[in-house]
Parts: C-alpha cells; sequence; structure tokens
C-alpha cells in the first residue's frame, strides 16, 4: 500500500507519465489503474502529457489492450534499447519546459548560434 501510495503522490507531482508498455504491463491491473489516473489527470489539466513507449517485441500498436485514448491521443513508440528510451523521455521533457518556461527555448536558440 505504501509503494501505491507513493506512485499516485509521484503522479501528483508529475508533468510527464511515461508508460512503459509490455504484455505484463497490459496484464497488470496496477499498471491499468495508474493508466486511468494519468488519463484523468491529462483530461483536468494536471499533467501535461502521456508518453508511451512499447517495450515488447511481441507487441504491436494495433493491441487491443492498448485503450484507444491513447492510440488516438498519443504518438506510440516502439523502443527497446534503453538509452534511446532515455534520450526520447529527456526530448520530451525538455519540450514540456520549453511550454512551461518559453524563455529557455529563446535562450537555448541564442546558445546555438553561439557555438557555431
Amino acid at each position: 500500500m505504501v509503494t501505491a501510495e507513493e506512485i499516485m503522490h509521484g503522479l501528483d507531482q508529475s508533468t510527464l507519465f511515461v508508460i512503459f508498455l509490455s504484455n505484463a504491463a497490459l496484464e497488470s491491473e496496477w499498471v491499468k489503474e495508474e493508466l486511468s489516473v494519468a488519463k484523468r489527470y491529462l483530461d483536468e489539466g494536471k499533467l501535461k502529457r502521456i508518453y508511451p513507449i512499447i517495450i515488447d517485441d511481441e507487441l504491436t500498436y494495433s493491441d487491443s489492450r492498448i485503450p484507444n485514448w491513447l492510440k488516438e491521443s498519443t504518438n506510440i513508440q516502439h523502443i527497446l534499447r534503453p538509452r534511446v528510451a532515455a534520450k526520447k523521455i529527456n526530448a520530451r521533457l525538455v519540450e514540456l519546459s520549453w511550454d512551461i518556461h518559453p524563455q529557455l527555448k529563446e535562450k537555448k536558440k541564442y546558445l546555438l548560434v553561439e557555438m557555431h
């Protein structure tokens, strides 16, 4: 129970919810609950983005266990290498920080110009 409470508290504090989709995850009642809460938070504006990543070789985008709303509203990516997943997640975090603090994007533009 403590772990469940910690996870929900973490979700309350998050702007990005990353869901790693696998056969085991899609069968887990707990994962289904987390995804349901994340969707509700997204709809309420408490969460900025849900980023699903398929990490199972045998799982496809068309799997009926993946909720339709997730298929329709997100870009589900099939990523099997942890380093690639980490880079993609970092890119989503950067995008969110730019949405929240647009001046950061402007500063990045100037830094790139100065480095060339």
